[in-house]
Parts: structure tokens; C-alpha cells; sequence
């Protein structure tokens, strides 16, 4: 149980505007307040939210649990602008990537065991970066804006500039990307349209399924290479922490979308129920997308499977822009001071730690990739 009203009572001047008002919602639930205007509706989620005192009654909200609320008229009273002041969401992990490329920056012109220690220190910030989300910040700040019909060209546009309604769709974008463990909206729907309202609906129905099992397939690269050892055991680590993410199984071949095709025809014979495919290679994911389409399955966001694919060649790139692959990861091996230092190091007969480093690029669908493939030239 997230939170439980106890005998609630609220007067105003001698008026009973809430009587005796008992309830409770546990985690998952979802909870209409239903009544006509004046019957305190407004008045309960404020003294939900601190902002009035009840006459008496008690409020029990789970330790540690985060609350997201957004007033029928909430204002923001803002300098910035209106992709600034969402950022302002997501400022512990901005601070984290600053802090990560600070580091980066600093290993260029280090060497011996200020670069080794130097490395260890990226090596923990880019792990806490990863688990706060801060290879898909991004893109979720940019889907949230547009699926409540802000345009990329509105994005610098001052929020003072705007009217009471956009303010309100800004305020509940930027609560929304808090991801709170309880959402209290009082009445959201007046400042959007239907489009926004069908966007707002999808986005908490997936809140809401949250905690559901997610199914997961790997086609895996050739066994002891470094690609497929940094990404096979990258993922089991986070699979951990995941209670609800289950891998049906793993296989294991050539970089080929042959093998790919191959693999995934097999899992899709073998498994109902496949939410995402996680490939290591794009050659590998053309033939899955292949197998997928020739069982009958649909794919993307909207469809039965999702497919996570790495190395981001042109044609996965437009398949990103298709819809066909969710995400792609690139990651390439960070060579020039790392590798120059080592290679002085072994001559002059010194051990040598081994270490793996990779720079890593994120793409998806949410990303405007057409200047990109304008100049990739593989």
C-alpha cells in the first residue's frame, strides 16, 4: 500500500467540504476521484500534498515513496526555456554525464597511475550513468515534449513566454520524467488535446506495467570475442537488478544475418511470448527483423517484439528511423593515450593491468538521425 486517507474532514467558515473521507491505494492501482464541481476534490489532493491541513484524520504515504502532483492550474514562474527547465528533471544524471566527460577529458593528458586512476574513476561514474538512465534521458525528454505537442522549434522558447495551459503541460512533462512512484493529476486534461490526452494515456498505461515480466531473447556474438564479452556480461549485470526481466536464452554464432535469421526463427518456434530481442551485432538483427516478419509478429514500440541491436552501420541507422530497431549502441574502443601508455609500458617490460574501455554512442527513434547518415561513411 502506497498510501492510505483516514477519516478525512475539511471545513471551510462552518461549510463540511469532506467527511469522514476513507481510502487507500496500493502500487499498480489506479484511482478516479469522481464528483461534481465544488465537492472538494481539488481540496483532498492538496491536503494529500501538505498544502492544506485537515480538520482531522490521518494520511499514511509509504516510506521513501515519491509523489508527482500536478494542480488543475499548476504555473511555473520560469527564466528558462522550456527544454531547459525539463532538464531540470533529469539534473542528477545531466551532472553525472558532465562529471564522466570531465573525466574523459583529463585522461587525454594523464599517464602512469594518475590515467589508471583516472580510469577507475570513469570506469565507476560510467556505471552509475548507465544505471540512472543516462544512455536514454535524452530521448525521453524529447519524447515526453513532443507527446504533449511541443515542437522541436519550441523547445528554446523562454517559459515565461508562455500561456497558463503550455506552462501546465510543462510542469506535467517535467513530473512525469521525475518517474514518482505516485502520479496525483487534478483534472491534466484541460490544457491538452486529443492527441496529447491518447500520448498521456499510453505513457501511464506503461508506468503501469511497470512491474509486468518482460521476456527477453540474445543472439550473441562468437563466444571469447571482446565485443561479445564487454556486452554479455554488460547486460547480466543489469538483468540482475531487474527482477521482473527474464532471459529465456541465449545463443550464441557467426556475425552473420544468416546465423541471426537462423537463431531467431528458432526462439520464435520455441517461445510464445518474446517482448524484446537484445542482438550484438546489426548483421545478426537483419536477419531476426527477417525471421520476425516471416512468423507473422509485428515490431517496434506499437508491435509484439522490441529489438535492441549494437554497432549502428547505416542501414541499422535507418531502420532506427523506420521504427524496425528501438535503439542501437556504438561502441568503439578508446585508443590514442590509453593505447600509447600501454604500449610504453610493456616495452619498458612493466605489467600491465588489462582494462576494458569503450567509448559508447546511443541512438533510437526519438533521435533526428538525417544529418548523421548524411556524412557516416560505413
Amino acid at each position: 500500500m502506497i498510501l492510505q486517507c483516514s477519516h478525512i474532514n475539511k471545513s471551510f467558515d462552518g461549510n463540511t467540504i469532506l467527511d469522514d473521507i476513507s481510502f487507500h491505494i496500493n502500487e499498480q492501482e489506479k484511482t478516479a476521484i469522481v464528483g461534481i464541481n465544488g465537492s472538494g476534490k481539488s481540496t483532498l489532493l492538496k491536503i494529500l500534498m501538505g498544502e492544506y491541513e485537515a480538520d482531522s484524520g490521518e494520511i499514511i504515504i509509504q516510506k521513501d515513496a515519491v509523489i508527482g502532483y500536478l494542480a488543475q492550474n499548476q504555473d511555473i514562474d520560469s527564466a528558462k526555456s522550456i527544454l531547459e527547465e525539463m532538464q531540470d528533471a533529469k539534473k542528477d544524471v545531466i551532472a553525472l554525464e558532465q562529471e564522466l566527460n570531465d573525466t574523459t577529458e583529463l585522461m587525454n593528458h594523464a599517464e602512469g597511475a594518475e590515467l589508471e586512476k583516472l580510469i577507475q574513476k570513469a570506469d565507476n561514474l560510467r556505471h552509475r550513468f548507465e544505471l540512472a538512465g543516462g544512455y536514454t534521458y535524452h530521448s525521453e525528454l524529447i519524447g515526453v515534449l513532443k507527446g504533449l505537442g511541443f515542437t522541436e522549434e519550441e523547445f528554446s522558447k523562454p517559459v515565461s513566454a508562455l500561456s497558463g495551459g503550455e506552462r501546465t503541460r510543462v510542469a506535467l512533462g517535467k513530473m512525469l520524467l521525475t518517474s514518482p512512484d505516485l502520479i496525483i493529476l487534478d483534472e491534466p486534461t484541460n490544457h491538452l488535446d486529443m492527441k496529447a490526452i491518447h500520448w498521456l494515456e499510453n505513457y501511464l498505461e506503461k508506468q503501469g506495467r511497470s512491474g509486468e515480466t518482460v521476456h527477453i531473447v540474445s543472439l550473441q556474438g562468437t563466444l571469447g570475442s571482446s565485443a561479445q564479452i564487454g556486452r554479455t556480461d554488460g547486460f547480466a549485470e543489469v538483468l540482475q537488478q531487474n527482477e521482473n526481466w527474464v532471459m529465456l536464452e541465449r545463443q550464441s554464432g557467426d556475425f552473420t544475418q544468416a546465423k541471426g535469421q537462423e537463431v531467431m526463427k528458432e526462439f520464435l518456434e520455441k517461445y510464445e511470448d518474446i517482448d524484446v530481442v537484445i542482438s550484438e551485432n546489426d548483421n545478426m538483427t537483419f536477419g531476426a527483423i527477417e525471421a520476425i516478419r516471416e512468423a507473422g509478429r509485428t515490431i517496434g514500440s506499437d508491435g509484439d517484439i522490441i529489438i535492441l541491436s549494437f554497432d549502428a552501420v547505416r542501414d541499422a541507422l535507418k531502420a532506427i528511423q523506420t521504427g524496425d530497431i528501438a535503439a542501437d549502441f556504438e561502441c568503439n574502443p578508446l585508443t590514442a593515450p590509453l593505447v600509447e601508455e600501454t604500449i610504453r609500458r610493456l616495452e619498458a617490460g612493466e605489467s600491465v593491468e588489462k582494462i576494458q574501455y569503450v567509448e559508447e554512442t546511443y541512438f533510437d527513434c526519438e533521435m533526428d538521425l538525417s544529418e548523421l547518415l548524411e556524412s557516416r561513411p560505413y
